[in-house]
């Protein structure tokens, strides 16, 4: 809405934007199951198996401030810690076992008069300006990111006078963007061909598989240019000096936190990357040709970002 306020596009109205906030908890792992379970105040919340982790979330509370700044508090863990323990009477859910949380905040429709757990979730595409483009997006959830994509794609394509329509719905989401025919699913992994051929281990492997899917043989292939591709990256977990050179490459990682937080899981590990975050940012520095002072940002924004990711032991 700000942004459409300095645009001068007022069209659908002062507002289209409802911001709610939601955080999520990381406990030590309790369970294999997902659980999902109503709370006192009529909401639902879930408890899954995530990495290491038992995943707990989400709250769901109005918030206008700036999402920079951001972070969960103890009384929102709390809350959630609260709501779990009637169904979980595990002695490992309090305050103190928490390894970590995450804060985040959700572009939804504006809606007049309705609670924040209540808005829909529904994504819009709302059409506005010269020739209609100008285009706000609201809602949607990470699970439709790839039908909200088409949609958005389409109409970009229409307001340049494009008739090409996507073809996202036809191609896998195994890494290769190969066209979709049968769908083949697997329980079970063997890597011990590429344990042979490589020499990692098979933590490695099957890290790589499942970051990259079938995807995987390209990091293989550029570990094999590497005179130091199979190295690992942190001393905890099983990540390798190839993925990062594939981060920058590849996958336009251009800061710290995208290749520790959203290109490898490093970030979202029990260490928190606070094993290697030094020695991984001066490594991606070289490749990425960061000045000193670049290099030091990078480190102070990410060790920013850990910190508010444990602010809720203080506040």
């Amino acid at each position: 809405d700000r942004l459409r306020e300095l645009a001068g596009v007022r069209e659908a109205g002062a507002r289209v934007l409802r911001t709610t906030k939601g955080i999520h908890c990381l406990l030590p792992r309790m369970t294999e199951h997902a659980v999902y379970l109503s709370t006192a105040d009529d909401r639902m919340i879930f408890v899954i198996p995530w990495r290491q982790f038992s995943m707990v979330g989400t709250t769901d509370t109005d918030f206008d401030g700036d999402p920079d700044r951001l972070w969960a508090t103890r009384e929102e863990v709390e809350y959630l810690l609260g709501a779990v323990r009637p169904a979980l009477p595990d002695p490992r859910v309090t305050l103190d076992q928490v390894v970590y949380t995450y804060a985040g905040v959700r572009p939804l429709a504006f809606e007049e008069g309705s609670s924040a757990s209540r808005v829909s979730r529904d994504h819009k595409v709302v059409v506005e300006g010269d020739g209609g483009r100008f285009l706000s997006i609201t809602g949607t959830k990470l699970t439709c990111f790839r039908s909200l994509a088409e949609e958005v794609g389409d109409r970009v394509m229409r307001a340049l006078g494009r008739r090409v329509p996507s073809r996202t719905a036809e191609l896998t989401l195994d890494g290769l963007d190969d066209e979709a025919g049968k769908i083949e699913a697997r329980t079970w992994m063997d890597v011990s061909e590429e344990m042979a051929a490589t020499g990692l281990s098979r933590e490695t492997l099957e890290i790589l598989v499942e970051t990259y899917g079938r995807g995987f043989a390209r990091v293989l292939a550029l570990l094999r240019k590497l005179p130091d591709g199979a190295e690992r990256l942190c001393p905890r977990n099983p990540e390798i000096v190839a993925q990062l050179h594939h981060a920058v490459r590849e996958e336009m990682a251009v800061s710290l936190q995208d290749f520790l937080l959203r290109r490898t899981g490093i970030g979202q590990s029990p260490c928190l990357g606070l094993d290697c975050f030094e020695s991984v940012g001066r490594r991606m520095g070289e490749l990425a040709a960061w000045s000193p002072r670049r290099l030091q940002a990078e480190l102070e924004a990410y060790q920013a970002q850990v910190e508010r990711s444990l602010k809720f032991r203080h506040v």
